[in-house]
Formats: structure tokens, C-alpha cells, sequence
């Protein structure tokens, strides 16, 4: 018994790392795709981080859908965003970079996730690769 228990606890701490991975990788990606700035147009401000659109508890479908991903500076994500609940800019921001995706990516909020850790995990970071080669080919 002591030894399904340890085996199901090493399976949680597991399933953390590998959400963990996937979170990195993700806002590894976001970053790239608003090239490091924050999202709102003409600011400079520092403290940059990626921010979930649609949050990744209330919309587990999209946690890792990099167009659900917005790059803030600090006063833009906690003070605009989390303390004042001023999104409206910060959705602006998003459609702005991905058009009509919106609308797609609206509908796959509500819904449930069809893959695995594991699948997720992989298409990051082929995701992050293509970003890294389409960014070195630029520089050439």
C-alpha cells in the first residue's frame, strides 16, 4: 500500500513539473510574439510578464493557446488589469495582433481541452522552436 501511495504522489509531483514546463514555455512564446514590449501601444514601462486573456483557471481550454497570451508591463497587468479590472485595452491589444482569432479563441474558452500535458508540452515547443528559427533567419 505504501508503495501505491508513493507512486501516485510521484505521478502529482510529476504532473506539477510538467505544468510548470508548459507555463514557461508558454510565456516563453508570448514574449517573442509581442517581441518583448507590452502590449498597450506607446508604452515603455519595465517589469514585463505574460498574461492570460482569458484566465487559465476559469478557461483550462486555452491556458496554453499562445493567442490567449498578452505581454504586460507591471503597471498594465497587476495595477490596470488585476486591481482596476480595466481589460477592455488589453483586449483591444489582442484583437489588434490576431484579428479574427478572437472570436475562435472566445468559443475554445468555453470549451473542454481535448489533449494531454503530454501533447501540449510537445506543440510548445515545436511552437517556440519555429519562433526561435523564424527570429535567427531575420537576423541573417
Amino acid at each position: 500500500m505504501a508503495k501505491s501511495k508513493s507512486t501516485k504522489l510521484n505521478k502529482v509531483k510529476e504532473k506539477k513539473k510538467q505544468i510548470k514546463r508548459c507555463d514557461k514555455l508558454w510565456a516563453e512564446i508570448v514574449k517573442h510574439l509581442w517581441n518583448n514590449k507590452c502590449a498597450i501601444e506607446g508604452c515603455e514601462r519595465a517589469g514585463l510578464s505574460a498574461h492570460h486573456f482569458f484566465g487559465k483557471k476559469a478557461h483550462p481550454s486555452v491556458r496554453y493557446d499562445v493567442n490567449n497570451g498578452v505581454y504586460l508591463c507591471f503597471y498594465h497587468h497587476i495595477q490596470k488589469c488585476h486591481r482596476e479590472n480595466d481589460t477592455e485595452p488589453i483586449r483591444q491589444a489582442l484583437i489588434r495582433r490576431i484579428g479574427k482569432e478572437f472570436k475562435k479563441l472566445y468559443q475554445r474558452s468555453n470549451k473542454i481541452s481535448e489533449h494531454t500535458l503530454d501533447e501540449i508540452e510537445k506543440q510548445l515547443k515545436e511552437q517556440l522552436k519555429q519562433i526561435t528559427l523564424q527570429r535567427g533567419s531575420k537576423h541573417l
